[in-house]
């Protein structure tokens, strides 16, 4: 048992310690509110941040002029090359340290992106290029697509599927990327009036496909890609049309089933070796395949036009048919 001495002690020592608590507490306080009530400098723009999306004139430059009239008419910067800034942001040990900007075609958070391309090589190409996409594309586009920039470039491929002799028709001359839409420039003033209009529907049928995936995937499983999977399932019921798959793995060559029979407008080729004939083989087509081939074809031709070229084809002719109104539906503007 404690005397009352001892607790007068414990008592006058608690107390000590509760008083210079709060006076540091206390202090604390003062030192925080002081430095809050402190007068700081207001937030400025750090100057960080640039419009890489910019295209400035050269009259001197008959590319660089056609690219900044199409800029300046339409807001939307083209490039020929996928590094569109270099900036220093440093030295180390006496070196300058860069940081590119670059356009970006693909985008995979986990990799596993085969898209590729190779940039337009004949720059000479480019104002007429850019005249055809200001008069004959762009009107044509719904509302609600917008294009940042534009790289062009000579071809886009899939480094997993080897394609041979892909032709304009097949849709595979524009892909909207990460950063940018890529376009395969080519030689317009060359063509006729009828090349051109090919051409043009196969620049939108690459831009429909993204539209289409967004707006319908479902519907185009259900709608479109069902009509040519219930008839090879018949044929082929191991394997799903769409599969990819060179037809020698499962026919002897040439004894596959005709493309139409399938309500297929066209079969790929590939090269999966050097030497024939894995140089140059009949393939499955991918979902995309056949879709850009259908989206360019319902951009191209009036229902009358396409009628007269698949006669007889019922399963040709309906998938044109819902397509055709797919692409009505999601605002493009459809010929004829």
């Amino acid at each position: 048992m404690l005397s009352s001495f001892q607790s007068h002690i414990i008592m006058k020592h608690h107390t000590r310690t509760i008083t210079v608590t709060r006076i540091l507490f206390g202090c604390l306080l003062a030192a925080s509110l002081a430095t809050s009530c402190r007068k700081e400098k207001m937030p400025a723009p750090s100057g960080l941040d640039e419009d890489y999306f910019v295209v400035q004139d050269d009259p001197n430059d008959p590319v660089q002029h056609a690219r900044y009239e199409f800029y300046k008419s339409t807001g939307i910067a083209s490039f020929y090359n996928d590094t569109i800034k270099k900036k220093q942001v440093g030295e180390v040990d006496g070196k300058p340290r860069y940081t590119y900007y670059t356009l970006s075609m693909v985008y995979g958070l986990y990799g596993g992106a085969y898209t590729g391309y190779k940039l337009v090589s004949d720059k000479t190409q480019i104002p007429a290029f850019l005249d055809l996409l200001k008069t004959d594309f762009l009107p044509r586009l719904p509302d609600a697509i917008h294009f940042p920039s534009i790289l062009m470039l000579d071809s886009i491929y899939n480094s997993g599927f080897p394609a041979l002799n892909v032709q304009i028709a097949d849709g595979w001359t524009s892909m909207q990327g990460f950063n940018t839409t890529g376009f395969c420039v080519k030689n317009v003033t060359a063509m006729s009036n009828d090349e051109k209009r090919v051409y043009i529907a196969s620049l939108l049928a690459g831009i429909a496909e993204k539209r289409l995936n967004d707006l319908n995937a479902e519907r185009l499983q259900d709608e479109f890609f069902s009509i040519s999977r219930a008839v090879s399932n018949s044929i082929i019921p191991a394997w799903d049309i769409y599969f990819g798959i060179a037809f020698i793995f499962l026919y002897p060559a040439g004894n596959q089933p005709a493309a139409h029979t399938l309500g297929i407008l066209k079969y790929p080729r590939v090269k999966l070796g050097e030497a024939p004939p894995m140089n140059d083989l009949v393939s499955m087509p991918r979902a995309p395949d056949d879709l850009r081939a259908y989206l360019t074809a319902a951009l191209c031709y009036t229902e009358e036009e396409f009628t007269s070229l698949y006669t007889g084809n019922e399963l040709i002719l309906k998938k044109f048919s819902v397509i055709r109104n797919m692409v009505r539906e999601a605002g493009f503007k459809l010929p004829g």
